[in-house]
């Protein structure tokens, strides 16, 4: 940088006409060479050159130092994201955690072309700042957003596409537990020939949900049941299988102490053709040959997730013989149009249940962002049940709970 030098016309010439604005004429005063007529231009010294950088801006977010444990999980600061076309910034208040981040973080998937490489694929929060042609929402509007990653963070950028309004009678946080599990039941179950329009049938749909006691496993019993389903689910423990079945489910097996397959089988003996219609898989390879062999004629296998495994010898006979089907039902590596429609959809068929308590979000446990390594040992210690969040903005949630509604379970009048 260097120093030039400019002609200023002087603060005189700039204030005078405003200090003294009615106020009567002053006679002149002797010039007595010490101070310089203060309406002559005067020299002021200005660098010129590059100009000074303006701070980056930064947030908090959790990183995956390398692949590992929990303990690879660090929060540091870094910067915040730009805004493309369509896309808003998130204030997050809360992020849930997924399968998918544990997945992520020990390197067993990466992030497909394009995605954040940062954990978090769904959370809630206000938004801060609309970029170039977002006109749907407004700055301080309240929304639950799936993410291409990056929720994690005290901020989070997503298309104002896959944006949805906050159900009614929830809080932020409530919402960040349903963004992507939300959308993996509009993939599957609601997909089934004859969800979506309600076709009526002679007996009800019956539906296995392997994980009952998971994030997607206990949202998808409350739907299954709301379409009058009749559910069928899996999970390791008594007490377990008691909380599902307090949720909806017809028949919650514990996988420990009977085989699933066989306890469904005899269930459905007395109906037109035994067995179940769909199977809602999250736990892959290990199961895949049970599940194909409980499905009816033309059943599908909706393939959710893969937590025990992605390598499996199956039972190729049931897809042969009874004309069964394998779908994946996830959102991985589709555009932005096709995520759109599926958000739109759980805003149709979803969020109206919520807002008439048939569906409610079941929160296990919160941590505080920056304590994300506990988060995660307690996902995989599957302890848990239900959903489990990651707290970015602790006293937006506190003022929330306080401005919760308290519902009048009494029975007196």
């Amino acid at each position: 940088m260097e120093l030039a030098v400019i002609n200023h016309p002087g603060l005189g010439a700039i204030m005078d006409p405003i200090i003294n604005i009615n106020k009567p004429k002053q006679p002149d005063s002797p010039d007595d060479g010490i101070y310089p007529d203060p309406k002559e231009p005067i020299k002021l010294p200005v660098i010129v050159g590059k100009p000074v950088p303006v701070p980056t801006p930064l947030m908090g977010a959790i990183r995956i130092r390398m692949p590992g444990g929990p303990e690879v999980l660090e929060y540091r600061s870094v910067t915040t994201p730009s805004l493309k076309r369509g896309e808003v910034l998130i204030r997050v208040t809360a992020a849930s955690v997924n399968k998918y981040d544990v997945m992520l973080r020990k390197g067993l998937i990466a992030a497909a072309p394009g995605d954040n490489i940062y954990p978090g694929l769904d959370c809630a929060g206000v938004i801060e700042k609309l970029g170039p042609g977002a006109t749907k929402w407004k700055v301080g509007d309240e929304v639950a957003a799936l993410l291409s990653g990056g929720g994690y963070a005290t901020k989070a950028v997503t298309h104002e596409d896959l944006c949805l309004p906050i159900p009614r009678g929830l809080t932020a946080s409530d919402a960040a537990s349903l963004p992507e599990v939300a959308c993996s039941i509009i993939l599957s179950i609601f997909t089934y020939p004859g969800m979506a329009n309600n076709t009526p049938r002679k007996e009800p749909l019956r539906v296995l949900i392997t994980g009952g006691s998971t994030g997607i496993g206990t949202l998808a019993i409350q739907f299954a049941k709301a379409k009058g389903c009749k559910v069928y689910c899996t999970t390791s423990t008594e007490d377990k299988a008691i909380k599902c079945e307090a949720l909806g489910a017809h028949i919650a097996i514990n996988y420990n102490e009977q085989d699933f397959a066989d306890r469904i089988w005899r269930d459905t003996l007395n109906t037109n053709e035994p067995g179940v219609d769909m199977v809602l898989d999250v736990v892959g390879a290990p199961w895949t040959s049970q599940n194909l062999r409980i499905l009816k004629r033309e059943g599908i296998l909706f393939m959710v997730g893969m937590r025990s495994g992605r390598v499996a010898d199956i039972l190729i006979g049931p897809v042969y013989t009874k004309n069964c089907s394998i779908r994946p039902a996830s959102l991985r590596g589709q555009s932005t149009e096709a995520r759109a429609e599926v958000i739109k959809n759980v805003g149709e068929q979803i969020w109206p249940l919520i807002a008439a308590k048939r569906i409610k979000p079941v929160i296990e446990s919160t941590f505080p962002l920056e304590k994300a390594v506990w988060a995660h040992r307690l996902i995989e210690s599957q302890l848990h049940f239900g959903k489990i969040l990651l707290i970015a903005d602790p006293d937006k949630v506190k003022a929330d709970d306080a401005a919760r509604p308290v519902e009048n379970t009494s029975t007196c009048d």
